[in-house]
């Protein structure tokens, strides 16, 4: 996966094939527990499966996947290829995105 700044306070998770000149990384990241109902509720946040598609992934040190949100807009992802902004810059450390808002606000 690639992390991506959204320039907007959260991150882009997206597939490293969308974005073949970006290095990829390992994601780090929070496990949640949530019912049906908040899952549905996400998914209505996260625009899925339009904005958002919700993908079952394997994690590290654990038998079982968990769903991650990952972008599938067209548009936006045609953004970040095209680096129409500044914005849309990789996350640094790579996949680590609580360290890069610390790091920006330091």
């Amino acid at each position: 996966f690639v992390l991506v700044d959204s320039g907007s306070g959260y991150p882009y998770a997206c597939h490293a094939a969308a974005l073949p000149e970006r290095a990829p990384s390992q994601l780090i990241g929070e496990l949640l527990v949530v019912n049906a109902a908040v899952l549905s509720g996400l998914d209505e946040l996260e625009g899925h499966p339009t904005y958002y598609r919700r993908e079952l992934v394997g994690i590290c040190g654990e038998d079982e996947p968990a769903w991650m949100y990952v972008l599938t807009d067209a548009s936006a992802l045609e953004a970040i290829r095209a680096n129409q902004s500044a914005r849309h810059q990789c996350v640094n450390p790579p996949g680590d995105w609580r360290s890069f808002r610390l790091h920006q606000a330091a």
